[in-house]
Formats: structure tokens, C-alpha cells, sequence
């Protein structure tokens, strides 16, 4: 079922990106925005994206999209009618998958003003999401473990992410990037981008960066080079378990604090479960996964 409504007053949207982890500064910007359309496990990924207008918000549900076409994602929004993909709020992030020839799940294709987040992207071999032909204001919200990432355009951030893809392409920057990046730590093969110890450090190993990565317990180890080496500027102010970030800050999904493991929230099937109805959620994690070879 596919349904939409129009929404024609101006809102506030306030914006963090952290877990794996894109991150930005907070924003404060009044927006109008078009229809708000919903769709659910049955629907096309594909169809919905592909006719998105300036202004309008996609709420995928829970669930698992699987097209065999090629996606492209090519709305041009604006800064006053921004365009946004998202998993629904209080649900588990949707699946979107795709079958067939390979291809990219997701290909972003001059689009401008538009914001991913609270998906579970994989792939069947081409890229999860693939930037190109100049895009331009894109933010990805919330990386996991297993990015693959090409991308071209301006005003892009990326920023305090873990990028582990042991024995696999952890990063592929097709082509310059008028943008900031700073401030990730990656396991993998590299292309266009190395390590430069500003931009991109050296993550070591999975093993050794998490608790437990195999069981999808990404809580920091004790001595993790993930611990206290974000760039603070970038780092969002609460973190997967809404905890408030510290100075200086983690890379990725949580705030160790010195603590050696997990308090909060540990990443299993269902819903997640929240500590307090009434504080305001950051938002939800979109997931690249990469299976470990």
C-alpha cells in the first residue's frame, strides 16, 4: 500500500548524523515540504523513489524491498523544499535489496538537497549507494560496519565513521570532493583516497576495534582506536544509546565512556527498545553491510 498526504506548513528539522556515521553540524532550517508518501513491503522501492518531487519525505516501513531493476535517485530539491528517504520512526530500519545482474542498490544521479537515512542498504555485488553525475547537499545519515561508498559532487560530508571491509574495498572516491571529510578510520582497500592521518586513518582490525563484530556487538573496545579520536566539531550530541558525547568524542555509533561494554541497546531483531517516550530520538542508523570474507 502506497499513501501519501501534503503538508503545507513550514516545520523545523533538527539533524544529527552519528553511529557509523556520517556526521554534521546541528541544523536549524525552516522547511516546507510536498506530499509525505509511505510505502510498504509489497511496494517498489524503485517506483517510489524514482518519482519523488522537490520537497517530498518517503517513510519506508519495516520490511524487506527487493526490485531487479536499476534504482536512480535523481530529484533535484532545493534548499527551501528538500527532498527525504527514510525508514519509519520506531520501527526497524527496512531492508533494501535488490536481485538480478548485478548492480548498485541505490544509485544517487545529480541529485541535489536530499537526505538517506534509517535504511539497511546491501547489495548482490555492485555498490550499496553510488554517487555520481555531480550531486550535490547529500547527506547520508548513520553508516555501518561494511561501506562502500563512491562519490562526486559538493558540499558532501563525511565524517567520524568506521568504515571495516577486511579484505574488500572499504573506499572508492571516484572523483574529487568539494567537501569535508574528516576523521575516518577504515580497514580495507582504498581507491582515489588513502590514508592520510586527517581525512582517513588506519581502523587495525575489526577484531581489535569492537567487542564483538561477528555477533554484531560494535561497542568499542577498551584501547579501540575508535576511542576518543573523533573530530569533536563533527560528532553529534547524543549517541546511538542517547547518551551525551563527551570531549573528545568516539568514532561511530557510541560513547564509551570508559565503560567496557554495551548499557544500552544491543542490535537484535524487532524494535528497538527506548528508555524515555518523550526525549527526542536522533536519528535512525542506515546500515551498508558488507559481509566479512
Amino acid at each position: 500500500m502506497v499513501s501519501s498526504t501534503t503538508k503545507d506548513k513550514p516545520l523545523t528539522y533538527v539533524g544529527c548524523l552519528f553511529f557509523l556515521f556520517v556526521s554534521i553540524l546541528v541544523l536549524d532550517v525552516s522547511f516546507v515540504f510536498g506530499d509525505t508518501i509511505e510505502i510498504f513491503p509489497g511496494d517498489s522501492f524503485e517506483t517510489a523513489v524514482e518519482n519523488l518531487n522537490p520537497g517530498d519525505v518517503l517513510i519506508v516501513h519495516e520490511g524487506t524491498y527487493t526490485d531487479t531493476g536499476r534504482v536512480s535517485v535523481s530529484v533535484k530539491g532545493t534548499v527551501d523544499t528538500p527532498v527525504i528517504i527514510k525508514g519509519a520512526d520506531h520501527e526497524s530500519p527496512p531492508l533494501i535489496t535488490r536481485s538480478g545482474s548485478v548492480q548498485n542498490t541505490i544509485n544517487v544521479e545529480g541529485a541535489s538537497y536530499l537526505t538517506i537515512k534509517g535504511l539497511e542498504i546491501t547489495g548482490n555485488g555492485g555498490d550499496g549507494i553510488n554517487l555520481n553525475r555531480n550531486p550535490s547537499y547529500i547527506t547520508i545519515y548513520d553508516c555501518d560496519d561494511g561501506v562502500y561508498v563512491r562519490w562526486g559532487g559538493t558540499n558532501l560530508v563525511l565524517a567520524n565513521n568506521a568504515i571495516y571491509c577486511p579484505g574488500k574495498t572499504a573506499v572508492n572516491s571516484s572523483s574529487s570532493v568539494n567537501g569535508t571529510i574528516k576523521s575516518n578510520y577504515v580497514e580495507g582497500s582504498m581507491h582515489g583516497d588513502s590514508i592520510d592521518n586527517s581525512k582517513f586513518f588506519s581502523g587495525g582490525s575489526y577484531l581489535n576495534a569492537f567487542f564483538d563484530a561477528s555477533n554484531r556487538d560494535f561497542w568499542p573496545k577498551v584501547g579501540s582506536v575508535l576511542v576518543k579520536n573523533a573530530f569533536s566539531d563533527l560528532a553529534p550530541e547524543q549517541d546511538f544509546n542517547y547518551s551525551r558525547r563527551i570531549h573528545p568524542s568516539d568514532v561511530g555509533a557510541y560513547e564509551t565512556k570508559g565503560r567496557s561494554s554495551n548499557p544500552g541497546w544491543h542490535i537484535t531483531a524487532g524494535f528497538k527498545e527506548l528508555p524515555n517516550a518523550n526525549i527526542m530520538l536522533p536519528p535512525l542508523s542506515l546500515l551498508l553491510l558488507d559481509p566479512e570474507p
